[in-house]
């Protein structure tokens, strides 16, 4: 046999598929009713599984009724799950979904007419980016992974990446090579980096990794192995590629390993790679190969990519074959089976070429390199790459899917052998998954509108034509252009003009997209209708994000737009990875997991990362570093602080002691620790920023003010939203304002102090029936808040009248006027604090000669309730008041407002959008989900000094915290009356009303659509 011939590579591929045909632990029908048990225990019974063979060498399945069973068949463990699947979809209208199921079971379960069978032509059917462990599956435990991977086979995948125990490997490997165990954990990242480490591109991010996490996820990788194996998948493992920790160097100094060029923009100092032709290569790769197989086990399929996104050490073809040759016989000597499993996303065809035909299997991201290869006679698989950096938007390019172009392909190009989903994150879009991996069973075209339609009939319970609308204008939106290369401001780090919020892409609004997804949006909260519980939905999930940072992107370009003279004065934030605190959170959270000491307090800022480097390496290796050096260590991060965000470190201890932290190669830092303050101080600093709006410049300013205080007052580092340790001391309260000048925002910051300190501890005595109202005269013209203050209004201390610019404690609520409680005309507002904790902030947000000043108040607490909302008036004498108010109490952690000035101004209506859970995600399950109801309007300033509306209600939120690379908030949406007003122009009003269902096109006048 010719292994280079066509017909020698697909009898060589019949080989490969039946390693994993075969179920190990039990037969294929065992596996299959386990798998049932699993998932529908209460009917486990109801199924018979038989075993046939392959249909000439392909997947397939057979549904049939016998007597009162159902009969599955299928030729292995993978073809048993799809007929299982298959039946649930089709017939008893159920969805099995990661992203939440409806499982309404049918009774009785309906019968199958005549006999149903499927073959598919895809011997191949991935699953997995190496991304998608990191950005989305980071923290999975098996709890996750045991559904994950039924859910797969139940899917038709046969042939899923599985890195999972990987750090088990390199750690036992390197120990066997002479490191010792601080040495080897060194040299490994934290979980978050870790797939970024296998691929080359980064060494030790964040880590050491403790040896407790080790042996735990080589456990869980054996683990997910075994279920894999068992229900008939051959899992592609992580190979070698000859990327070597730098301590090498040193340790074998005869060695020839070169170094790689630095990779993410220069953040990342570049790895190193041995010589293919040095003999240590040869031993390091055997060792580690050996501890994989003896470690994980293995299906003889290894995924190998030398130099991903990097270039070779050393130029030149003779190099790179020399590189294929050396990996190829390593992978021999260990594993006479093992076939190389390569991506096209970094490609280099001389290392391509070196390899036997026979023993190489091309893994094609995009399909965008297959016109390169798909005539050198390799096999090689159809990829579709979504959720590009973690992508949460709805998108996907189904209408161009709908085409099955991998069947076409397939039928044109013999080695083309199946598909790929290489998703760089999971956490959107789940109706694109479940079309693509249904296109595993079709042999051609499909129609995407019956498609979609089924779909949502097994997602929401039933159908209606508003659901078919609403899949009528997807598909020709969000679905037809594919919607890749957007980011959302509302998950933005704090800026000015924030540009992105994901690793590559800016903010933007799909020019074709956003009025249809708008419109659809609509039709489907129109299901909240009797006519849909007369059908049976009495409750389904509501994709309500995407359209709401839609909105906010567009007001923020028009924004941009009105603001240019502001432009040389913008600060612009760059999230690299996701969110920075998501991820410290989640690195948080699993340091109290294993049992690390995190204790909060106060602090004080060490030192600044500059914008230019890659912060979140910077950040995250330095938060690791710290909690491990120093126990009693407390430390967080400030996302405002200014220039540029800040690592903050203090301790509980009273001594001083400076740490120098290595981060890498070139990248120590030396970090002060400093005691912990004394909660009850003498008095309070306050740090003020102020930002020259002719000059751009940065101007920072502090005073000491309220002798008698007893609550540290500092710059506001962000909190995390994480537990509060049971051990907590006396509540600490931050302040922070960014002001454009003036004095009154120090004196404001430190009322607000002196009110709530003047109870003593918080958490212990919360203030009862008491009301502070701060009232400040604006140092521009027009009428200050005391004089539109009624003369009942008396200082219950001194009995005078409220006046401008002074602090008076008031112990009637029903004194207040109405303009302190509601939307009302009024120059400058006050601030007010009760029993309840709630605090109404105002001010002039706009005025040629006075800045705004709206102060963020940070709690250190959980929050057990908010309800909040923000909103803007016309003002007196051309000006535009803004207001906010917010009802909670304090039992954990919590930040609410955010700090504004002139140049700031759309802070607030962004930023403060994001505490809510309503915005944290583009998707909602409704079999997992929080009850959540609320209200939500979007807004922006349009000149010369109009305001728009933002309003956030949110009554009784709670979130799930789901630790997964960036933390996913999920909510039910139990009640939503969604409202989003616009206003356009000379004050036009327009906008979207999610009741009257009348829309305007932002930015325009004169467009008006009605629903």
């Amino acid at each position: 046999m010719n292994p280079f011939s066509i017909s020698g590579i697909k009898r060589l591929f019949v080989v490969l598929l039946l390693i994993g045909g075969v179920a190990r632990g039990g037969t294929a029908v065992d596996e299959g009713r386990k798998l049932i048990g699993r998932v529908t225990p209460t009917i486990a019974g109801r199924f018979e599984l038989e075993e046939i063979p392959p249909d000439a060498g392909c997947d397939v399945f057979e549904i049939e009724a016998r007597n009162d069973k159902v009969v599955l068949r299928g030729n292995n463990g993978i073809s048993l799950a799809s007929a299982y699947h298959r039946y649930l979809q089709d017939y008893c209208k159920c969805l099995y979904s990661l992203w939440g199921d409806q499982m309404r079971l049918p009774d009785p379960l309906p019968t199958v007419e005549g006999k149903v069978r499927v073959v598919t032509q895809r011997r191949i059917r991935h699953f997995f980016n190496y991304c998608t462990f990191n950005y989305s599956g980071s923290w999975w435990d098996w709890a996750d992974w045991g559904k994950i991977i039924d859910w797969m086979a139940m899917n038709g995948i046969n042939m899923p990446l599985q890195i999972v125990g990987t750090e088990a490997v390199w750690y036992h490997s390197l120990r066997e090579l002479g490191l010792d165990d601080t040495e080897a954990r060194a040299c490994l990242p934290a979980p978050v980096y870790f797939n970024w480490q296998w691929m080359g591109n980064l060494e030790g991010t964040g880590g050491p990794l403790p040896l407790s996490w080790i042996e735990s996820h080589e456990k869980l990788g054996r683990r997910i192995m075994e279920r894999e194996q068992s229900l008939g998948m051959t899992p592609i493992l992580h190979g070698f590629s000859g990327v070597v920790p730098r301590v090498f160097r040193t340790r074998f100094p005869d060695a020839r390993i070169d170094m790689k060029p630095s990779w993410g923009r220069g953040a990342f100092v570049g790895t190193a790679t041995l010589d293919p032709m040095d003999p240590l290569f040869g031993k390091v790769a055997r060792t580690y190969l050996s501890e994989l197989v003896k470690r994980l086990g293995t299906s003889h399929l290894y995924i190998t990519d030398p130099f991903h996104e990097s270039s070779p050490p050393v130029k030149g073809g003779e190099y790179l074959r020399n590189v294929a040759g050396s990996i190829d016989k390593c992978l021999l000597d260990v594993d006479p089976k093992a076939i190389w499993v390569c991506q096209d996303w970094s490609f280099y065809p001389d290392i391509i070429r070196s390899i036997p035909k026979d023993r190489l299997i091309i893994m094609s991201l995009t399909g965008k390199k297959v016109p390169e290869f798909k005539d050198w006679g390799y096999r090689y698989t159809l990829g579709q790459l979504n959720s590009f950096g973690g992508e949460t938007h709805l998108h996907g390019s189904l209408f161009q899917e709908q085409q099955n172009g991998v069947a076409q392909v397939m039928k044109e190009s013999p080695n083309c052998v199946g598909s790929g989903n290489w998703m760089e994150g999971l956490e959107n879009s789940p109706s694109y998954y479940h079309f693509m991996l249904d296109l595993n069973w079709e042999a051609g075209p499909v129609e995407l509108e019956q498609k979609l339609d089924a779909y949502c009939e097994r997602r929401y319970g039933g159908i209606t034509d508003n659901i078919r609308a609403m899949n009528r204008l997807l598909i020709d939106s969000v679905y037809k252009l594919g919607g890749h290369g957007f980011s959302s401001v509302v998950a933005a780090r704090p800026a000015v003009f924030p540009l992105k919020s994901t690793p590559c892409k800016e903010i933007q609004v799909p020019k074709a997209s956003f009025d249809k997804h708008v419109l659809a949006w609509k039709a489907l909260l129109a299901d909240r209708s009797a006519e849909v519980k007369a059908g049976g939905i009495t409750s389904y999930a509501i994709t309500v994000a995407g359209p709401v940072w839609w909105l906010a992107n567009t007001q923020l370009s028009g924004l941009r737009a009105d603001s240019t003279g502001n432009s040389k004065t913008r600060i612009q934030y760059v999230l690299p990875m996701a969110s920075i605190g998501s991820m410290v959170a989640s690195i948080i959270g699993r340091a109290r997991a294993l049992g690390l000491p995190i204790q909060m307090g106060t602090v004080d800022p060490t030192f600044t990362i500059s914008q230019k480097s890659f912060s979140g390496v910077t950040f995250l290796a330095a938060i690791q570093k710290v909690l491990e050096a120093v126990p009693d260590a407390v430390c967080w991060i400030d996302y405002a602080a200014q220039p540029y965000p800040s690592f903050n470190v203090s301790r509980r201890s009273a001594s001083v002691e400076t740490v120098d932290l290595v981060l890498g190669e070139d990248q120590a830092v030396g970090v002060k620790l400093k005691p912990r303050r004394n909660l009850r101080p003498s008095g309070i600093r306050v740090t003020t920023t102020t930002r020259n709006v002719t000059t751009g410049k940065i101007e920072f300013g502090e005073q000491i003010a309220g002798t008698g205080a007893r609550i540290v007052a500092d710059s506001g580092p962000e909190l995390l939203p994480f537990e509060v340790p049971d051990n907590l001391p006396s509540v600490t309260i931050q302040t922070s304002a960014i002001v454009g000048g003036w004095a009154e925002a120090k004196v404001l910051d430190s009322v607000i102090a002196q009110a709530i300190a003047s109870s003593g501890d918080i958490t212990a005595n919360p203030i009862s029936g008491t009301d502070f109202l701060y009232t400040s005269n604006s140092s521009g013209s027009g009428t200050n808040a005391a004089t539109f203050a009624p003369a009942a209004i008396k200082d219950t201390t001194s009995g005078a009248a409220v006046a401008s610019g002074a602090w008076h404690r008031i112990t009637n609520n029903a004194s207040l006027p109405d303009f302190m409680l509601t939307d009302y005309n009024v120059k400058s507002t006050g601030i007010r604090v009760t029993g309840t904790y709630r605090v109404q902030i105002g001010g002039t947000p706009w005025s040629t000669s006075t800045p705004a000043v709206l102060n963020a108040l940070r709690y250190t607490g959980r929050i057990s309730t908010i309800t909040g909302y923000i909103s803007t008036t016309p003002g007196i004498g051309q000006t535009t008041n803004y207001y906010i108010s917010v009802d909670y109490s304090i039992e954990g952690a919590i930040n609410t407002g955010y700090p504004s000035s002139q140049t700031v101004y759309e802070k607030a209506a962004y930023q403060y959008l994001t505490a809510p859970p309503l915005l944290a995600s583009n998707m909602f399950d409704a079999a997992n989900f929080i009850p959540y109801e609320g209200t939500v309007e979007i807004s922006r300033m349009v000149p010369p000094r109009q305001w728009l509306v933002t309003k956030i209600n949110v009554h009784g939120a709670e979130t799930d915290w789901k630790t997964a690379g960036a933390l996913v908030q999920r909510a039910k949406l139990t009640l939503l009356t969604n409202e989003v007003e616009l206003t356009c122009g000379s004050n036009v009003p327009v906008g979207v009303n999610a009741v009257t269902g009348s829309y305007t096109k932002p930015g325009s006048q004169d467009v008006i659509y009605t629903l």
